[in-house]
Order: structure tokens, then C-alpha cells, then sequence
């Protein structure tokens, strides 16, 4: 590893960091969650759909119990108790733009406003996506919901 890398992963270790990877059912992300738990660089929450039948890498790998997810916290945004706060944030920060109740509920079950809800309310401090969805559908949520800095 450059000496530049080893010396971002010294940074990162010894400030942990809470980050949200938002693309669990995608096999990149949850081998980035590993990696990133191991290192011991962050700490991963994942989002993903745990239901097995539908699930994707994370989902059935929780199911199978053929991964180790210890320090990995695994999130499925359409049943977390969380749900309901995030979709009322969501809907007094969008109602202005035409955003119903029932529309923010069913958007604070996608991955991706999830995520960002996450970092909004501080229950996270950062998110990386891309692997599996484009760069628009990834940067809508955090200017609709983050915003950008005045100026």
C-alpha cells in the first residue's frame, strides 16, 4: 500500500467515523464493509433488504450465517423503527415542493434517502454510494435533503 493510503487509513482509525453504505444487496458493498470493519478505518452501517427471499448479497448472506457481520451494523430501511421519523422529517422538509406523507414514507424505504436521512439527523457521519446506482440518483437525495452550503 502507498505510503499516501496508509497514511489516510491512520487518520481514519484514529477518528472513527460512522458511514453508511447504502447498496448492501450489491457483493462490492458488503466486501467494502468487511474490509472497512476489519481495518478497522470506520464504522460500517449497512443498508440493505434482509428479507431472504428477495434479498440480495447481504440479505442472504445474514441468512446463510456465512458471514461474519460482527461490528457491521445491518439496516433494512423499509422495516426499521426508524422509518416513521425519517419519512416525517422528510415530508416537513419536501411539502413545500409538493412532497406528500405517503410519498415520504415510501422514499425513507429506499437505501438512498435512508442514507442521507441518516446523515442529516447526525446518526451518521457520512455515505458512500455509486456502486449500483447512478451518480443522479445518488446526489438527488443529499441536495433535496442536505443541501448545499449558502454561497
Amino acid at each position: 500500500m502507498s505510503w499516501f493510503l496508509e497514511g489516510i487509513e491512520k487518520r481514519a482509525a484514529a477518528d472513527l467515523k460512522r458511514i453508511v453504505l447504502p447498496e448492501g444487496d450489491d457483493p462490492r458493498t458488503l466486501a467494502a464493509a468487511l474490509k472497512i470493519r476489519d481495518r478497522k478505518i470506520a464504522q460500517p452501517v449497512v443498508l440493505a433488504n434482509m428479507e431472504t427471499d428477495t434479498a440480495g448479497a447481504t440479505g442472504a448472506a445474514y441468512a446463510r450465517g456465512d458471514v461474519d457481520f460482527t461490528g457491521i451494523e445491518l439496516i433494512d430501511p423499509r422495516t426499521s423503527p426508524s422509518r416513521q421519523t425519517y419519512a416525517e422529517r422528510l415530508y416537513e422538509l419536501r411539502r413545500e415542493k409538493g412532497l406528500t406523507e405517503d410519498a415520504a414514507f415510501e422514499l425513507a424505504g429506499d437505501v438512498l434517502h435512508y442514507g442521507v436521512l441518516m446523515v442529516k439527523d447526525g446518526e451518521a457521519d457520512g455515505m458512500v454510494a455509486g456502486a449500483a446506482h447512478a451518480t443522479s440518483d445518488v446526489l438527488r437525495p443529499a441536495l433535496q435533503i442536505i443541501k448545499t452550503a449558502p454561497g
